[in-house]
C-alpha cells in the first residue's frame, strides 16, 4: 500500500515539474522583445494581442502574433528585432479576387475551399537568414479539400499561381470531433 502510495506521489510530483516547465516555456514565448512588440503595436495601434507563439523557421526566430483590432483578427509574423515578415487576415470566399477564384478552380479540380487568407509578405526567410524586401508582396493562401486530401495554394491578386500545388493527405485530426 505505502508503495503504491509512493509511486503515485513520485507521479503526482513529476507531472507537476512538466507541466510547471512547459507552462514556463509557453509563457516565455508570449512575451514579445521590447523590438517586436512596439513594431506590431505600430502595424496595429488600436489591437490588442491575444496570442503569441515562438517559431523557428530555418533556424531563424519568429514570434507568431495573434491580434485583434476591430473585430477582425490578424496573425502578424514579426522578429525578435521588430522586422514584420507577414500579416496574415482571413477573408470569405465570396470577397476572393476573380481571378484568384480561376486559379484555384482550375488546380482544385472540384475541391472546396475550406479557408482563404489575404497574406501581406514584407521579409522572407533565406539561406537562415530574414531578408526584407523592397516592398511588400501580397498574395492569397487558399485551403483546399477534397476526398480526404487537402491543397494548399498561393496566388497573386491577378492570378498568377506562386509555387506548385500538390495534394497531400489530410491528416488533420481537428475534423474527427
Amino acid at each position: 500500500m505505502r508503495a503504491r502510495i509512493r509511486g503515485a506521489a513520485i507521479a503526482a510530483v513529476t507531472m507537476g515539474l512538466v507541466l510547471g516547465m512547459l507552462s514556463s516555456a509557453h509563457a516565455r514565448a508570449r512575451r514579445l522583445p521590447p523590438k517586436a512588440a512596439k513594431a506590431v503595436k505600430k502595424a496595429f495601434p488600436n489591437a490588442k494581442i491575444v496570442d503569441t507563439e515562438l517559431e523557428n523557421e530555418n533556424g531563424v526566430k519568429l514570434y507568431e502574433v495573434t491580434v485583434v483590432d476591430d473585430d477582425r483578427r490578424f496573425e502578424v509574423t514579426v522578429s525578435p528585432q521588430g522586422t514584420l515578415v507577414e500579416i496574415e487576415n482571413d477573408v470569405p470566399v465570396k470577397d476572393l479576387p476573380g481571378p484568384v477564384v480561376k486559379t484555384v478552380a482550375k488546380h482544385a479540380k472540384g475541391g472546396r475551399i475550406t479557408e482563404a487568407e489575404k497574406v501581406e509578405a514584407r521579409a522572407v526567410v533565406k539561406a537562415g537568414k530574414l531578408v526584407k524586401l523592397d516592398k511588400p508582396r501580397t498574395f492569397y493562401e487558399i485551403e483546399v479539400r477534397k476526398g480526404g486530401k487537402e491543397l494548399e495554394i498561393n496566388v497573386l491578386p491577378d492570378g498568377t499561381l506562386l509555387g506548385r500545388p500538390r495534394w497531400d493527405d489530410d491528416d488533420d485530426d481537428d475534423d474527427d470531433d
